[in-house]
């Protein structure tokens, strides 16, 4: 069950310090938690939550499901009207809880962005 007060993998971290600087992007991202090697499950089984920010190592975003430390998550990203969209493999490293539905997570993305993301999210 999710716990509101649990704020997984932040206790002796500062956010506010990161090896690279996160550009704030609030657009809308679909993501899943049920990774599934059958092909007929990749669209029915994401959900839409809300991209805070971003940078080359990894994501901020709002979202609702049972999110697990160290648990991987399908990411899909459109980070402008101008691209098609990014697909890319994530480890949930924390989470803080905002409701018993709703949480910020934070993802390190297994994998590394085209390197034109930069320029997508100022575009906007």
């Amino acid at each position: 069950m999710n716990n509101p007060e649990a704020n997984e993998g932040m206790e002796d971290k500062d956010l506010t310090e990161r090896a690279s600087e996160r550009l704030k992007h609030h657009v809308s991202i679909a993501y899943s938690l049920d990774i599934s090697k059958t092909p007929e499950h990749k669209f029915s089984l994401y959900q839409f939550g809300t991209l805070f920010d971003i940078n080359e190592r990894g994501i901020c975003f709002e979202g609702s499901g049972k999110f697990q430390m160290h648990g991987i998550i399908s990411l899909y990203l459109k980070l402008s009207n101008d691209s098609s969209g990014i697909k890319m493999l994530g480890k949930i490293i924390w989470t803080k809880w905002l409701s018993e539905e709703r949480a910020l997570v934070g993802v390190k993305f297994i994998g590394i962005l085209p390197p034109d993301w930069g320029k997508l999210v100022q575009s906007d």
